[in-house]
């Protein structure tokens, strides 16, 4: 393991997490066009995050990874569990790093340890969606195991540019 990997924890978001991992979730915004929302459209405000957190740690099948450098948020990933009983046995995954540590085996460090808690849950299905230009993404998710399972076609309007979403599955 390089040095950078050894400096890199992976651990479970708590309340204390909030403020950083929202400011560093719109930083995400501004630095790339792969997520969701674009810089500014972030309307969930530090209560909201503290909320989301409180829920995943109460939850069974829900939780936030973060990834920190030197007690910096850099990297984190959500897994969004199924809230009722016929999609309770599967999580819908979001993840980010930021651009300055992308490319570094944080996203694959995330998606282990998520992966090793979905087990450990008995959660059967991990599912994601991915823009179909995130070349880098879907190789990641496909090297995990991931397995395309369909294509929303012209999902997003990015830079004026309709672009396709691709569903992605692991059954576990």
């Amino acid at each position: 393991m390089s040095q950078f990997h050894a400096s890199v924890s992976i651990r479970i978001a708590q309340i204390r997490d909030a403020g950083p991992l929202l400011r560093m979730k719109k930083r995400l915004d501004e630095q790339t066009t792969y997520m969701l929302l674009e810089p500014g459209e972030r309307m969930m405000n530090e209560a909201e995050q503290r909320d989301m957190i409180r829920y995943a740690l109460r939850s069974a099948n829900s939780n936030i990874f973060l990834a920190e450098l030197d007690g910096q948020i850099i990297g984190y990933m959500e897994a969004m569990g199924g809230k009722v009983s016929r999609n309770r046995h599967s999580a819908y995954i979001v993840i980010g790093v930021l651009q300055d540590y992308a490319n570094r085996g944080i996203g694959r460090r995330l998606f282990q340890t998520m992966l090793q808690w979905a087990k450990d849950r008995e959660l059967h299905r991990i599912e994601l969606t991915v823009q179909s230009a995130n070349e880098r993404g879907i190789h990641l998710y496909r090297s995990l195991g991931f397995r395309m399972e369909g294509i929303q076609k012209n999902a997003l309007l990015v830079d004026n540019n309709y672009v396709d979403l691709i569903q992605m599955g692991l059954l576990l």
